[in-house]
């Protein structure tokens, strides 16, 4: 049985030009900001990346452009919640500040290592770049910062080259997971057609390129994940491949660091099978990532189209608890609701303000 991290679903240094393009405080003057959903202060935002639950505080990182309200220039925007819908606005965690960040900061995962020298956890961000070259891992600066506010490079970066082998896209790496071996595992979307590639490691900072994990069908796989349900021997493998998709299937573990391991759907039950999807529409979904809970929680970003008179673009809809049924054909969803812990003048701002909003936005 492999030693997974318990994963909740939901849907790095700080430079000198990230400081500067922080938003001010008057976007929460802004009658139409939603206020209840993870949103910056102003520009664009996309895929939710690293999100976490870590020192009593949920973290939940996205791509943002710091200079506007169109894609560009990313970088890791950071969030921090004591309950999923009340968040507070970090500065900005991540910016291309690299020779190896080459074209910007893309999508990427949180792990939480454990130290066996100190015997203390440390969250790592690892994340992929826009140009498809490299993947990299940043480290909070101050562990004991609740907020865990600033993030730190390495020298030893970056940590994955892409191998010479795979053509098309390499990117968006998974949470690790350490298996009964002490190796930890990864997986990054690559090529078209190769579906998933694995890598292996004994310290989490030299990674050996091990081979294919699992493909169906031909395109790019962005954003996978792979965990296991709680209390079975199932695993669930996820990736963004025109649209959210998943699957369930058994997992064997191959030890050491020189071959992959095996992933096997159930018959029937592959991506792109049967419209097995968290959600349907425009969605780029990512996985909560714990030590201390088995609640599922799927967060989002939704496709976005440009409203000029609106200083900020998107918004990360509301979360929604998944429970996988133990055949794998099915997943049990309820919502998040905005509303759910929602009290006090904010939450009647709130109500007034989405009545106004549905005949002036059009759901996405």
């Amino acid at each position: 049985m492999t030693t997974m991290l318990v994963l909740l679903v939901a849907a790095v240094c700080l430079s000198a030009h990230a400081v500067a393009s922080m938003p001010t405080n008057a976007a929460f003057d802004d009658y139409f900001y939603t206020h209840f959903h993870p949103q910056p202060k102003k520009n664009w935002l996309n895929d939710p990346n690293g999100p976490m639950y870590f020192n009593d505080r949920y973290h939940l990182f996205f791509q943002y452009n710091p200079d506007g309200p169109k894609w560009g220039d990313m970088h890791w925007y950071h969030m921090v919640s004591k309950d999923l819908v009340h968040w507070d606005h970090l500065p900005v965690a991540l910016a291309p500040d690299q020779p190896y960040d080459c074209g910007g900061i893309f999508s990427g995962s949180a792990t939480i290592f454990h130290n066996v020298t100190t015997g203390k956890d440390i969250p790592i961000l690892t994340y992929s770049v826009a140009c498809g070259k490299a993947i990299v891992n940043a480290y909070p600066a101050d562990v004991s910062d609740i907020n865990l506010t600033t993030w730190t490079k390495p020298g030893f970066n970056p940590v994955i080259n892409v191998p010479p082998s795979v053509s098309g896209g390499f990117r968006d790496p998974t949470t690790a997971w350490q298996g009964t071996d002490k190796v930890w595992r990864l997986l990054v979307g690559c090529g078209d057609g190769e579906g998933t590639c694995e890598y292996k490691s004994k310290d989490y900072v030299n990674w050996t390129y091990v081979g294919a994990f699992h493909s169906h069908g031909s395109g790019m796989w962005e954003c996978p994940d792979f965990y296991q349900i709680p209390s079975t021997d199932a695993y669930v493998l996820k990736a963004s491949a025109g649209g959210d998709w998943w699957t369930v299937g058994s997992y064997k573990q191959t030890d050491g660091v020189s071959k992959p391991d095996t992933f096997v759907p159930a018959s029937g039950n592959d991506i792109h099978d049967d419209n097995q999807k968290y959600d349907f529409g425009q969605f780029y979904g990512k996985l909560w990532h714990t030590q201390a809970s088995t609640d599922h929680i799927c967060s989002r970003n939704t496709k976005s189209e440009t409203y000029p008179l609106l200083p900020y673009l998107t918004t990360q809809p509301p979360r929604r608890f998944l429970t996988p049924s133990r055949t794998g054909k099915s997943y049990l969803v309820g919502s998040i609701t905005d509303a759910q812990h929602a009290t006090g003048p904010a939450y009647k701002r709130f109500q007034e303000r989405s009545l106004l909003i549905r005949p002036i936005i059009p759901r996405l």
